[in-house]
């Protein structure tokens, strides 16, 4: 009988305890949310006269404003807001966007953005032009900013075979700034985005600025092509032990590894273009939102009238086959 007591107090005794834990626990979790929350409002307080600003002017024209815009202080203030809650869909947001900015304004990858080679047909006419810089990289959405985008695949190796001797070490440079902080970058915005699962996302960015589904589709599009073409770029070993003359011949001698694939390289190209191809299935998802909204679309991150969207749509299409099958291209240099 005195066993029996025991085993029933100690049972007691349990139930007890994992009551008291699971009320500390969640204190403890409405504590990290409000914090959350609190870190989200100091960010959004940090960029919203930024994203005023640059909103308010052409998508064209942002593009020299931006370096001296510090996105990082916002940014850090985002990711933390993400680590206390990974659930909150405003940090989660502020996270991808600002990264994305920061990628955007850098001047490396805006040199990047300027290849040796201008991909016409099937992309585009010669004639179309559109900053792919934008509100961040390839937005707003359009279909001559999405050709231009989708376009840097196939111009980027072109422009690569094509480099300068003095062009070698900031080529290199740049790898080195995808694989320590672009791609980073790109990465943790991504999977932030993932965390969103509300489909009535609105995120207020002060009383003038909303940002909605849509504009999250069009980011995760341009953060998922920027992985991407981020993979391609950095699949190739261009990296000479020095860049003089004689690091020059060596590296182009024979059994040298100059621009042949890094270990891995062939899956970070499967890769790059598995990106491509998600990243016009997404903005296909964009697309699909805005079908279902009345009245024209008034966000952001996409750039027509509901009017539009037929030819968005078969731009998406006419990208999405030379992405899967072999094209014809004609291209100037």
């Amino acid at each position: 009988m005195e066993q029996q007591k025991l085993v029933r107090f100690l049972a007691l005794m349990m139930v007890a305890m994992g009551i008291f834990l699971f009320s500390a626990c969640e204190d403890i979790l409405d504590e990290d949310q409000e914090s959350a929350m609190a870190l989200v409002d100091s960010a959004n307080g940090l960029v919203e006269s930024l994203f005023t600003n640059m909103l308010a002017l052409e998508p064209d024209s942002v593009q020299p404003l931006l370096a001296p815009m510090d996105f990082t202080a916002g940014y850090s203030l985002y990711l933390e807001a993400h680590n206390l809650d990974p659930e909150n869909s405003a940090a989660n947001f502020g996270m991808a966007v600002t990264g994305l900015m920061i990628i955007s304004q850098d001047q490396q990858f805006q040199d990047l953005l300027a290849p040796y080679y201008d991909i016409h047909a099937p992309f585009s006419e010669g004639s179309s032009s559109a900053n792919t810089i934008g509100y961040g990289f390839g937005l707003p959405l359009s279909t001559v900013r999405l050709h231009n985008m989708m376009g840097l695949f196939i111009e980027l190796p072109l422009s690569l075979a094509k480099l300068d001797y003095d062009e070698l070490q900031s080529i290199n440079d740049l790898q080195t700034s995808i694989i320590n902080d672009f791609l980073p970058l790109a990465e943790a915005g991504l999977e932030a985005l993932g965390n969103i699962s509300d489909s009535s996302f609105v995120v207020e960015l002060g009383s003038s600025i909303q940002f909605g589904q849509t504009d999250l589709f069009a980011l995760d599009m341009s953060l998922t092509a920027l992985r991407g073409i981020f993979k391609m770029i950095t699949a190739y070993d261009l990296d000479l032990a020095s860049y003089d003359s004689a690091g020059i011949v060596l590296g182009m001698s024979s059994g040298g590894s100059f621009a042949t694939l890094i270990a891995g390289g062939g899956d970070q190209l499967a890769a790059a273009h598995a990106s491509a191809q998600a990243a016009l299935e997404k903005a296909a998802l964009a697309l699909d939102q805005i079908e279902i909204q009345p009245g024209d679309y008034n966000g952001y991150f996409i750039d027509f009238s509901n009017d539009d969207e037929s030819t968005l749509r078969s731009g998406i299409n006419l990208v999405q086959s030379v992405m899967d099958a072999p094209a014809l291209l004609h291209y100037t240099t």
